[in-house]
């Protein structure tokens, strides 16, 4: 989610990195069964859907698209997990990509794609020179902190 660093891109969807286990598609379904059209109600029972139909997404159309992923541009959850932060948007906390993590999620071959890298890495080379941390856990750079760096009127 771009958005939640503080980057304004229109999208058509909102993309969700979920976890493919069985047990994790179980709770997304239901969390997103609360959605105003209850689309995903439709999946009940489908648990396993990642395990049977592979890392491909799932496309959830309910007042607004929702394509939920256990893969990003290649790259599984297992992957991305470490470079799960958690960012405040308007009054809810939520686990997001970090800046590298989202870099990972954007080697695609699409003109947007390659507009998100490179302002992704022109803000990662800014935040290193300013000091700041925007790596993930293990790599080279990474704050200690949940929050690897703050925006103006946000908390670490």
């Amino acid at each position: 989610m771009i958005a939640a660093h503080g980057f304004v891109r229109l999208s058509e969807d909102v993309d969700i990195l979920v976890d493919p286990s069985p047990e994790n598609a179980r709770r997304w379904i239901k969390a997103l069964a609360r959605l105003p059209d209850g689309a995903t109600r439709e999946l009940v029972g489908e648990e396993d859907l990642f395990e049977r139909e592979g890392p491909y997404a799932v496309r959830v159309n309910d007042e607004f698209t929702i394509d939920v992923m256990p893969s990003a541009c290649g790259h599984g959850w297992a992957e991305l997990a470490p470079y799960i932060e958690a960012r405040v948007v308007g009054d809810v906390r939520l686990p997001v990509l970090g800046l590298e993590g989202l870099l990972l999620t954007k080697e695609g071959m699409r003109d947007k794609d390659r507009a998100d890298a490179a302002v992704l890495r022109r803000t990662l080379e800014a935040l290193r020179r300013a000091g700041m941390r925007g790596a993930a856990p293990g790599v080279e750079g990474r704050s200690s902190s949940s929050a690897p760096y703050t925006r103006q009127g946000e908390e670490p």
